[in-house]
């Protein structure tokens, strides 16, 4: 898609561009300088340029769980402090760990993974130290 930059500096952004990043009479837009040298358009507050060149071949993994309520005997749970993201190449062997503190949490994004499958599996612990079961394990493809 091209335009034409008025003799003000001005363009005016096709409609599909419009559409697609949702933006809207009064919505504000950066322009990104990538180290490729294109200029990249996002709204405002939506950064995609890459901190640097190594960034573009990381990927990441949001991992989402669902807080238990009750003990592995059915009694409630009333001291839960936290879980455990195990996650690694391996499904047998998840040997990497994200420590996420309180109760309240419920996801975490891994970041700056390689490209390779990975395995991903959450236990919660309690304030007097006990883990559960790790829950099933899922997996994410990293290209």
């Amino acid at each position: 898609m091209s335009t034409t930059v008025t003799s003000k500096g001005q363009v005016t952004i096709p409609k599909p561009v419009r559409d697609r990043l949702n933006i809207k009479p009064g919505s504000q837009v950066d322009f990104e300088l990538a180290e490729d040298g294109r200029v990249v358009l996002v709204k405002a507050g939506r950064k995609t340029t890459p901190k640097s060149r190594f960034d573009r071949i990381l990927g990441s993994a949001t991992v989402t769980w669902n807080a238990p309520t009750t003990n592995e005997d059915g009694t409630p749970l009333t001291d839960l402090a936290g879980f455990r993201v195990l996650y690694g190449t391996d499904p047998n062997q998840l040997t990497q760990k994200l420590e996420i503190p309180g109760a309240q949490q419920n996801s975490v994004s891994v970041e700056e993974l390689q490209p390779a499958t990975y395995y991903f599996a959450v236990k919660a612990y309690t304030a007097s130290a006990k883990e559960s079961n790790a829950s099933p394990v899922v997996w994410k493809t990293i290209q």
